[in-house]
Order: structure tokens, then sequence, then C-alpha cells
């Protein structure tokens, strides 16, 4: 189960290169896989700001990254 950690870890930071070069469509599909992958309280959250904001790729989910 580590290992998917890890790789949800690496689609959230995919998802979050792809909303700063506003692709939502990217963002969104590596934020699922990322959730798929290793349910977690992180992707719901930027998920969240990412549909507040009127979707992945707008001011929601940009300078979020946490890592």
């Amino acid at each position: 189960m580590e290992s998917n950690r890890d790789e949800a870890e690496r689609c959230i930071s995919i998802a979050l290169a792809a909303a700063k070069a506003n692709q939502p469509d990217k963002a969104r599909r590596f934020l699922e896989k990322a959730q798929r992958l290793y349910p977690s309280q992180r992707v719901r959250g930027e998920r969240r700001a990412g549909s507040a904001a009127g979707g992945p790729g707008e001011s929601g989910l940009r300078g979020r990254c946490r890592a």
C-alpha cells in the first residue's frame, strides 16, 4: 500500500503542475487517479478547492502545493 501512496503523491504533484499550466482536464484526471490509488483528505481538499474556484486550473489549485 505504501507504493500506492507514493504514486498518489506523484499524481497530486502532476495535477498541481497541470493546474498551474491552465490544463484543468489533466489536473482533474490526475486528482481522480490519486484518489483511486490512495484515498486521502488532501486529494478531497484539492478537488474541492478546484471546483469551488470554477474548476482545476483556476486559482483554486494554484499555490496549494504542500509537498
